[in-house]
């Protein structure tokens, strides 16, 4: 089984050391590094190669926005998960318009957490229910015409209900995977959920799924 290397960035020891505990019950993860804000977070990574990163927003010499920005430029592959107390809808959108690969809240049970890292590692996204919620509503404040998705968010979103992977879908519309998790991501802001079977749900009812 492929391992994910894995590296904590949090300046509040008590959060970090609980995280570690929970991560050491997942088979598919190996914890490499803990850290305590971005600057050491991005030496770490010059040292050694991982797949995934779990980031707090707000951290001492260089927070996490900054770093999540350095991290899709300098690797592009790395799997970016934000652990944040932080629910603004400008933080979000930013973090979002980045292209982190999920957004789990603080407050958010322990088995909340393992699901978005489970996620992160099959190569999907995750992001919490009430994000989201919180984005969908702002998107409906200004337009009145449901989801307003665009021609291949259609094309997405009925790929996805055929049951094709994120690889599987970038393949078959000739695009990146990149491309495709940022459609996905705009599904799951403009629908309010945070799960595939959701959003199917949800876009059968307003009649985009036959």
């Amino acid at each position: 089984m492929q391992k994910f290397k894995t590296i904590i960035a949090d300046d509040h020891q008590l959060f970090a050391d609980g995280l570690c505990t929970i991560l050491q019950q997942v088979s598919s993860i190996e914890l490499v590094a803990t850290v305590a804000n971005g600057e050491q977070l991005l030496k770490a990574m010059s040292l050694q190669p991982v797949q995934l990163v779990i980031l707090d927003l707000s951290m001492p010499v260089m927070n996490g926005l900054v770093a999540a920005e350095r991290i899709r430029k300098l690797y592009p592959e790395v799997k970016i998960l934000i652990v944040t107390m932080n629910d603004s809808s400008d933080s979000i959108r930013e973090l979002m318009k980045l292209g982190v690969h999920g957004i789990v809240l603080k407050n958010a049970g322990k088995s909340e957490l393992l699901l978005a890292v489970e996620e992160l590692c099959k190569g999907e996204s995750y992001y919490s229910q009430k994000i989201t919620q919180q984005l969908a509503k702002a998107l409906n404040n200004q337009t009145q015409d449901a989801w307003q998705l665009t021609k291949r968010e259609r094309e997405v979103l009925q790929l996805i209900d055929e049951g094709l992977t994120t690889a599987a879908i970038a393949e078959k519309l000739f695009i990146s995977v990149y491309t495709v998790e940022t459609h996905k991501k705009n599904l799951f802001i403009k629908s309010g959920v945070n799960k595939s079977a959701l959003l199917i749900k949800e876009a059968r009812a307003l009649g985009y799924l036959k």
